[in-house]
């Protein structure tokens, strides 16, 4: 449905690590920039993502946004964790911040957005993304605001099903295969410790989605960071989708899920163009 440019933002030995440039039918010497961080555990997904948003991704695009959206290298508890990764993340924000005007970027204008894993990234980068990746001297930016789709906000108690399998292997790969280290991960990778110590100008405006019956993160994540935001006196905005799962989809047994995906996806839209 959307077409989109693949660029190369770093190398790591002789592996590409790449992201997709998404543009509007209109061209802006200047463009407001979403940087988009796709799900799947950390170890699966890619920068494809924001095809399957087409209502929220469509509407930027036609408001004049830019979507790069970051093909970080995945999680396989061994060569990559979640240092490789997250260093992935911020090299790929300040590869585009570094060449904003030959992309046609406003960072200025920028804000981040992400779904499960990805809205962990897009707040981690938010909140912490300054202190990981390559120090080339480029001014780490101060987002507009943050898109966050049921994102684990603090790690240490994110995952309601970790006692399963599958969250497990996630785990492993992600964090360590010893999970004895977890306990001295869970600081470095989880938005809120970077949230509470930053300061306000790295506390943007956000809107949170969470689905009240995620099988997967902890349905008061978002809370967490909303209390934060009261203290601060900083714009929290949260979306809970009822009867949601985490991907924001019926739950057998369950009254069908509200808001729909679309609906959902045009409060995000409505409060992207608010903010820009």
């Amino acid at each position: 449905m959307f077409t989109a440019e693949k660029v190369v933002y770093k190398t790591v030995g002789e592996r590409e690590v790449t992201a997709l440039v998404f543009r509007g039918a209109k061209i802006y010497e200047k463009a407001p920039v979403c940087f988009w961080f796709h799900g799947g555990g950390w170890i699966c997904g890619d920068g494809n993502e924001p095809q399957y948003r087409p209502v929220l991704t469509q509407g930027l695009l036609d408001a004049g946004v830019t979507i790069v959206s970051c093909e970080y290298r995945l999680a396989d508890g061994k060569n990559v964790l979640w240092r490789e990764i997250i260093d992935d993340c911020s090299d790929f924000v300040r590869y585009f911040t570094k060449n904003a005007d030959e992309f046609g970027l406003d960072i200025d204008r920028a804000f981040t957005a992400g779904i499960s894993a990805g809205g962990h990234l897009c707040l981690l980068e938010a909140y912490g993304g300054e202190y990981f990746g390559t120090d080339d001297g480029t001014e780490f930016p101060c987002f507009k605001f943050i898109l966050d789709m049921c994102g684990p906000v603090d790690m240490r108690e994110a995952l309601s099903a970790k006692e399963k399998g599958a969250i497990m292997s996630f785990l492993r790969k992600f964090l360590s295969k010893d999970s004895s280290q977890w306990e001295n991960i869970y600081p470095l990778v989880s938005p809120i410790d970077y949230a509470k110590k930053a300061d306000i100008k790295r506390l943007p405006p956000v809107m949170a989605v969470q689905g009240d019956a995620d099988e997967l993160v902890t349905p008061n994540q978002p809370e967490i960071l909303q209390e934060l935001y009261a203290l601060r006196g900083v714009e929290f905005e949260l979306l809970c989708v009822k009867n949601g799962s985490h991907g924001f989809d019926d739950v057998p047994g369950l009254p069908p899920a509200f808001p729909k995906f679309d609906d959902i996806q045009l409060s995000q839209l409505r409060f992207a163009l608010d903010h820009i």
